[in-house]
């Protein structure tokens, strides 16, 4: 009796309802075989010839929703159509009435639109059009006007906005230029070599640039901070402060190697003579003995807020942050600093 009645409520049961499911018949198949043919080549519906499947085989109903291939790469003349449950399938002879095939628009779009791939696809057109013939050409576009889904894009339609930038005021030849005291205008028609995008970095005025002047390509250039000899400085001599200075330079001009702040100078030796004016680089400098064997050091010691300075006579040699032994010049007492500059050292805390 059990089985018997668990056998009955099965028959009894409603069948699974599916939203998309395929109702069956060779008129229900061939049309939406056609719809997506559509959808996936882009050409309309209208131009688009399905052969209709052997009648004497009766196309069956499914379940869920057909599934929709061309089942031979390259080839769009056979579609296949196939069903999970029942599980059953159906190939379909196609043919397109091909004509031209231009760019249109995939959906309805407003007039300030700019164009992406997304909104773009083939569409196919029965004559010679002024259209595009690559989606490409059209990204990044702003439509003029309101289109509808599946509308030719004319290039009378379109408008390729450039941005270019104006000076406020005049610059002299070397004078840096900087983005947020510049005009960004945006236009169809730039003057011929107009700067499209501000560069990253320095920019300097090449030479005179007027009030209310679109800054060309040729206008400007990239300059760089580096560190310059203010002076000539001879091959053994340790850098100070007094000797090089920063400046901005051409940055086609530097090498890689270029020094771009005075702490990457201080306190180094020169390994060559070098003129004034001369941009220093990695190799032109090593690091100094600041404190030398013999020499008198001045010894900072400090203890709370009391400081004193203490003459000293170096023991050894010793570079930038190195510690040295020192020799007090009153009580002969040996003692050790760390080295922090030209002559001087600091006291070691306890």
């Amino acid at each position: 009796m059990t089985r018997l009645y668990l056998f009955l409520m099965t028959l009894l049961a409603p069948m699974p309802l599916y939203a998309d499911a395929f109702s069956g018949g060779g008129d229900a198949l061939v049309s939406e075989a056609t719809r997506w043919v559509s959808q996936e080549t882009g050409y309309p519906e209208a131009s688009i010839t399905m052969s209709a499947p052997d009648r004497t085989v009766a196309v069956e109903a499914c379940q869920q929703p057909l599934n929709f291939r061309f089942p031979f790469q390259g080839n769009l003349r056979t579609v296949e159509a196939s069903c999970e449950s029942p599980q059953w399938k159906r190939f379909i002879r196609v043919k397109i009435e091909e004509g031209l095939r231009v760019v249109g628009s995939a959906k309805a779009l407003d007039a300030g639109q700019v164009l992406t791939l997304s909104d773009l696809h083939f569409v196919s057109v029965g004559s010679t059009t002024n259209g595009f013939s690559d989606p490409e050409q059209l990204i990044g576009m702003t439509l003029k006007v309101a289109v509808d889904s599946n509308a030719v894009i004319e290039p009378s339609m379109v408008m390729s906005e450039i941005a270019i930038f104006v000076t406020d005021r005049a610059y002299e030849a070397g004078e840096v230029i900087k983005r947020e005291s510049i005009i960004k205008l945006d236009t169809e028609s730039p003057e011929a070599g107009a700067l499209a995008a501000w560069p990253t970095g320095i920019v300097t005025a090449l030479e005179y640039i007027e009030p209310g002047q679109t800054i060309l390509k040729s206008n400007i250039e990239l300059s760089e901070e580096v560190v310059v000899s203010a002076t000539n400085i001879v091959r053994g001599q340790v850098i100070d402060e007094e000797l090089v200075e920063v400046q901005l330079r051409p940055k086609q001009q530097l090498g890689a190697q270029t020094l771009s702040s005075l702490e990457e100078a201080i306190g180094l030796e020169a390994t060559r003579t070098i003129r004034a004016g001369t941009p220093l680089t990695i190799s032109d400098l090593v690091a100094a003995d600041l404190v030398r064997k013999g020499e008198k050091v001045t010894l900072t010691v400090s203890r709370g807020a009391l400081t004193i300075t203490v003459d000293t006579i170096a023991m050894e040699d010793g570079k930038m942050g190195e510690q040295v032994e020192l020799t007090n010049s009153e009580s002969g007492r040996v003692i050790r600093g760390i080295v922090i500059g030209r002559h001087r050292a600091k006291g070691i805390s306890p």
